[in-house]
């Protein structure tokens, strides 16, 4: 384990899983305050394929736990060595290692949230859909109590349909890749389990959506679709559009977005104790 102190947070790397022998790491970033805070998951982008948990740390990781929120930011499997549902079973082991280990840690896990960006986005919406039947109620130790998800893919067969033309001309999509197909089948059962908008289940998470109103990646659609389907389950969800902004622009470090992340995690996952 490596540790530092940075502006008031301290940044401590664990290893929380190791499938077939690939170590995956993350870095806790745990604001140096009184009491036990609360933490979410950060979920990197990269369109499963790319990035790592030190992405835009000083933005948003850093940025957060200043504001309170301890964060635990996380490497997962990519893509082509791993499809779906690979990346979505480190995310539940790295779930389940931060809650084992809240009282060594300090922190406060009886709720934890799950926050993440693009591909990480589309991880997080997943985490926090409820498990089971409506009847059985959210008791996993794998699902996140409150999710924020930036510019997520949330209906993988709407995203990736393409006319014959587009086929021809456009490379493979991102998302057949994640699922190992040369191309989308809607009808398959693995495009629903990966599509968080077909998964939504009375009981699910309350989510924090954002999203950059000129996104040319992951269409709005995307997040307005999966907010819509959370409320008519009866869900929480409050869905942010930000003016003039594209995908993963710099207009979601602004300080009143990562205020309402901090804002509304802190009122979802309760205040440190």
């Amino acid at each position: 384990m490596s540790r530092s102190v940075r502006d008031g947070v301290t940044v401590s790397t664990f290893e929380y899983a190791a499938p077939g022998g690939q170590h995956l790491l993350l870095d806790l970033y745990r604001p140096e305050t009184a009491g036990h805070p609360a933490v979410t998951l950060y979920l990197h982008g990269g369109g499963w394929a790319s990035g790592g948990r030190a992405d835009h740390a000083e933005h948003r990781a850093l940025a957060l736990a200043r504001r309170g929120i301890a964060v635990a930011s996380l490497d997962y499997r990519l893509v082509p060595v791993a499809r779906f549902p690979a990346q979505l079973e480190d995310a539940r082991a790295a779930l389940r290692w931060i809650r084992e280990r809240g009282d060594d840690l300090a922190l406060r896990v009886d709720r934890v949230g799950a926050w993440g960006a693009s591909a990480g986005g589309h991880l997080a919406a997943l985490l926090g859909m409820a498990p089971g039947t409506p009847r059985e109620g959210r008791t996993s130790p794998e699902h996140a109590d409150a999710v924020v998800a930036w510019a997520a893919p949330t209906d993988i067969a709407a995203l990736a349909r393409r006319s014959e033309l587009e086929t021809r001309v456009l490379p493979p999509s991102r998302e057949a890749a994640l699922l190992g197909m040369t191309e989308i089948d809607g009808a398959d059962p693995r495009v629903r389990e990966a599509s968080p908008c077909r998964m939504v289940r009375v009981g699910s998470a309350p989510f924090l959506l954002v999203h950059g109103d000129r996104d040319r990646l992951i269409p709005p659609e995307q997040s307005a679709g999966l907010h819509r389907d959370l409320v008519a389950h009866g869900v929480e969800s409050t869905l942010v559009l930000l003016g003039d902004a594209g995908h993963e622009d710099e207009a979601f470090h602004r300080p009143f977005v990562l205020d309402m992340v901090a804002a509304f995690l802190t009122t979802a996952l309760g205040a440190p104790r």
